[in-house]
C-alpha cells in the first residue's frame, strides 16, 4: 500500500508539534530555585537549565557562610575536591509529559547519586530522588527577588 506524501508529512509535523509542546510544558522547572533544609530555611541556590536534550542543575550559591569554600570531598571522578558552589548535581533529566524523569542527583555531602525526577506543582519545584521504591520528595521554592 502506498501512502500519499502529504499524509506522511502531516504525520511527521504532528509528531514534532506534540513533542515540542510536551517539552515546552516542562519549561516551568527552568531557572533558579532555593533548596530548603529540614526547618524550611534556604540552604542553597540551584539553577536548573537545558543542556542540549536534557535538563541539568548546578549549585550557584551556598547560604551558610561557613560553607562558602566547601569542596566535595566524598565525590568521585572529576567532581572530587571541586567547590560545591558551581557543582553540577543534576544530570540526565528527559522530558515526559509535565515532568522531567530518569535523571541523577548528586548529594555533595555524601558523594552518593540517586535517580531523580522534577516537576512543578502549585509554584513549588518537587525533586523526587531515591533508589528503587525508597524515595524522598523535596520541595524547592523560587528565591525572593
Amino acid at each position: 500500500m502506498r501512502l500519499k506524501p502529504f499524509t506522511h508529512l502531516a504525520g511527521v509535523f504532528s509528531a514534532i508539534l506534540l513533542s515540542s509542546s510536551a517539552v515546552a510544558g516542562n519549561d516551568n522547572v527552568l531557572g533558579q530555585w532555593q533548596t530548603l533544609n529540614d526547618d524550611g530555611q534556604p540552604e542553597s541556590l540551584v539553577e536548573i537549565y537545558r543542556a542540549e536534550d536534557e535538563v541539568q542543575g548546578r549549585i550557584v550559591k551556598l547560604y551558610d557562610p561557613a560553607k562558602q569554600d566547601a569542596v566535595c570531598t566524598q565525590c568521585e571522578g572529576e567532581q572530587l575536591n571541586q567547590p560545591i558552589a558551581g557543582l553540577v548535581i543534576i544530570t540526565g533529566l528527559q522530558a515526559e509529559e509535565e515532568r522531567w524523569v530518569d535523571g541523577q542527583v548528586l548529594d555533595p555531602e555524601t558523594g552518593s547519586e540517586y535517580g531523580c525526577s522534577l516537576w512543578v506543582e502549585n509554584g513549588v519545584l518537587k525533586l523526587k530522588a531515591g533508589i528503587g521504591f525508597l524515595t524522598q520528595t523535596r520541595e524547592w521554592v523560587r528565591p525572593d527577588v
